[in-house]
């Protein structure tokens, strides 16, 4: 099964990028875009993108991927973790939270909710 492409939230604030994927050892990398976060719009690169596919026809894969930024001289970090499953080809079901940390110390962590993604 080849689950390459792009994947759009349903309200649009976020875009998976899923290139490379590994049906061998089930993993992927690619990008991930996020419209809303305490530093306006970012595009963050996938660090770890996992998917297993079970002898099911109709749920074929669990996905889950973790996103990280850090700019250069590290004045923030964040980080958006999702999981979920590919309810059929082409759509995801996703469930994701995000930490951010601001070099004063601040933090904060949040619930991203639970978001279909369909692919573009």
């Amino acid at each position: 099964m080849n689950i390459n492409g792009t994947y759009k939230s349903q309200d649009g604030a976020f875009t998976l990028t899923i290139a490379s994927a590994n049906e061998g050892n089930g993993t992927f990398g690619g990008s991930y875009v996020s419209k809303y976060t305490p530093q306006g719009q970012q595009t963050f690169s996938v660090l770890a993108g996992i998917w297993n596919y079970v002898g099911n026809v109709t749920t074929p894969n669990s996905i889950a991927f973790i996103a990280n930024i850090r700019p250069a001289n590290w004045p923030y970090c964040i980080q958006d973790t999702w999981s979920g499953v590919m309810t059929q080809q082409g759509q995801i079901l996703l469930n994701g939270v995000r930490s951010y940390l601001n070099a004063d110390g601040t933090y904060v962590l949040s619930s991203l909710g639970t978001m279909p993604f369909s692919a573009q």
